[in-house]
């Protein structure tokens, strides 16, 4: 740029230097021109991020600072901020759309973007615009950009978006892609007459593409055939034409659960729908098998499925049986406990509302803690939380030993925290008080005065739990998982054993985390020679020849090995010896001994 251009730049950008003008700086963010300083001869700027105000030279302003026009989108937001707060809250696509029309070119980078959002709504722009993606994609002035090196564009005049869906579906090589863009045109049906024209050829090619596909997992390829179906009736095309069908695609599939989990939500119901027709005589016994293993919305879909084809009564005796066999899992607890009183579910339900459901749900999250390996939100606890009326539901007809041993187990699981089990504690005691002496004594139980152990033996001891915790509780983890799936929990002789172990391996693993939070290292060193303490070598001469001289260390609580004479502070002998003195003597059972000399241990090692 030439000289006097320059010039003519910063002439200009020195005259928007006005009081009440925003302005922009990379590393201080948005700033308010307040006033020039005629003393000074420099603007003072108050920039949001910045406790003081600034003092800046008006030349260097106009070269480093972008100056804000009352109509960029930051100062509207700074001087109407309730008047851009709602078309954040309420139409995004509109926001956007203000924004990159007052860009040059009516286009910004994917940088640019994010860093206006940001001025507008802090950090949480990100949810913000994840959340408004949606809702800003349906207008079809925006363009969005497909990956971070794309630019946002806005254009002046909106384009179909059916046009818009049928340009990107040809363009793309992508089989997966495709079938989201046939999806796309099956949520603006119904479809205007130019566009049906075209569909004939497009159901051709994505009936090619699917079928030709190797890359589309079973759930993916029965989604695109059911989207070609659905466009190639719009177009007035046979089905029955094209290959594979969806029957055959369901026939074809090696788990019907598996199957389930690769659709999207909004198909899951045409499964089971479809699962009835292509499985006249056992899709009653598939459903339930189905809703066995189901999660999320498929639970939903399932019961509403078999209620809708007259299975009331046979879900009611299944949910008993599956109750009565402890084989209730996690998702179709939450479900029963969130529809316990919604009238169309609340007469199949109600009567599941006992102290055994209760069981049932601890069962089901021990279950899931084992099954998972590193820490992990678990749903039934988080609902067992927030519903503050089923502890006192599921406790009505409970008698005080009843309600005893349930409190006993919530505090035995691995799938509460801490904190989490003493508030669920506080609902039993609230029907219950004599539970209060469980808390107590389980506090005085765990209540231990700090160990002394030497800086080896504790070191030694975390190692051992590390490998408790990431080798061996994963391993039975896994050793119980794959014994579950041999079938019937009574007669499963592999299963009990996993279990055993598992309930070894809890308890070490509660002992040793005991242990270690009361652990205190040491090297001894504090030991003196006036009398016998912990880091201590003493000399015993016995009164008789039936207990004769010997010499002792004695050591951390971690510390004992009687081969070499060292003993753990803790052992009966060692604490009949800490605190006495040279000359004292020392009886332990019918032994009597007298200490002739003490040493410190640290300066004979």
């Amino acid at each position: 740029m030439e000289s006097a251009a320059i010039d003519t730049l910063l002439k200009t950008k020195l005259a928007a230097l006005k009081p009440g003008t925003y302005c922009l700086h990379r590393a201080w963010g948005v700033g308010l021109i307040k006033k020039f300083d005629e003393t000074n001869g420099k603007l003072v700027i108050a920039f949001e991020n910045e406790k003081a105000d600034h003092l800046m030279d008006p030349a260097f302003c106009a070269a480093k600072l972008e100056i804000l026009p009352e109509t960029h989108i930051v100062s509207r937001h700074r001087k109407s901020p309730a008047e851009i707060q709602a078309l954040i809250d309420t139409n995004p696509a509109e926001l956007l759309s203000q924004i990159l029309s007052a860009a040059p070119n009516n286009t910004m980078s994917v940088i640019e973007m994010e860093t206006t959002l940001q001025y507008l709504m802090g950090p949480d722009f990100k949810r913000w615009l994840t959340n408004a993606k949606k809702r800003i994609a349906k207008d079809s002035r925006i363009i969005l950009p497909e990956k971070k090196t794309d630019s946002y564009g806005f254009r002046s005049e909106p384009v179909a978006a059916d046009d818009e869906v049928l340009v990107a579906f040809y363009k793309t090589k992508n089989v997966k892609k495709k079938i989201e863009l046939a999806e796309a045109l099956l949520e603006h049906t119904p479809l205007p007459s130019e566009v049906i024209a075209k569909l004939s050829s497009l159901v051709e090619e994505m009936a090619t593409a699917i079928n030709d596909s190797h890359v589309l997992t079973p759930g993916e390829k029965l989604q695109g055939v059911w989207v070609r179906d659905d466009l190639a009736k719009i177009a007035g095309m046979p089905t029955d034409k094209f290959t594979p069908a969806p029957a055959a695609l369901l026939k074809e599939a090696f788990s019907l659960q598996e199957l389930s989990e690769q659709l999207p939500s909004q198909y899951l119901r045409r499964l089971l729908d479809l699962t009835k027709e292509t499985h006249a005589d056992d899709w009653q016994k598939i459903s339930f098998d189905l809703l066995r293993g189901s999660s999320g919305k498929f639970t939903q879909e399932c019961i509403s499925f078999l209620l809708d084809n007259g299975c009331d009564k046979k879900l009611a005796e299944i949910l008993d049986r599956w109750l009565g066999e402890q084989s209730l899992k996690a998702p179709m607890i939450i479900w029963i406990i969130k529809n316990r009183t919604a009238r169309r579910y609340s007469t199949m339900l109600a009567h599941l509302m006992t102290p055994k459901f209760f069981s049932a749900i601890f069962y089901a999250i021990d279950s899931e803690a084992i099954q998972n390996t590193n820490p992990k939100r678990i749903a039934l606890v988080e609902l067992l939380v927030e519903d503050k009326e089923l502890i006192p539901e599921l406790l009505a007809t409970a008698t005080p030993e009843v309600a005893r041993d349930l409190a006993h187990t919530l505090l035995m699981n691995q799938g509460f925290e801490t904190l989490t089990k003493r508030s669920l504690i506080a609902r039993f005691i609230k029907q219950f008080p004599e539970i209060q002496s469980l808390i107590s004594t389980e506090e005085q139980s765990s209540q231990s005065t700090a160990l002394t152990v030497s800086w080896e033996s504790l070191e030694k001891r975390k190692e051992e739990y590390q490998l408790l915790v990431t080798k061996k509780i994963p391993e039975n983890k896994e050793a119980i998982a794959i014994a579950r799936e041999h079938g019937d929990l009574k007669e499963n002789s592999e299963y009990k054993m996993a279990r055993q172990d598992n309930d070894t391996l809890m308890a070490l693993k509660a002992q040793m985390e005991t242990e270690l939070r009361v652990a205190r290292g040491t090297d001894f060193s504090d030991a003196t020679v006036d009398q016998v303490s912990i880091g201590s070598i003493v000399e015993l001469s016995g009164t008789d020849k039936s207990n004769p001289a010997a010499t002792y260390t004695i050591l951390g609580a971690w510390d004992g090995n009687p081969d070499k004479n060292i003993l753990s502070y803790q052992t009966p002998l060692a604490q009949a010896l800490i605190g006495r003195k040279v000359g004292d003597k020392v009886k332990v059972g019918e032994q009597e001994y007298s200490i002739k000399g003490i040493k410190r241990w640290v300066e004979g090692k």
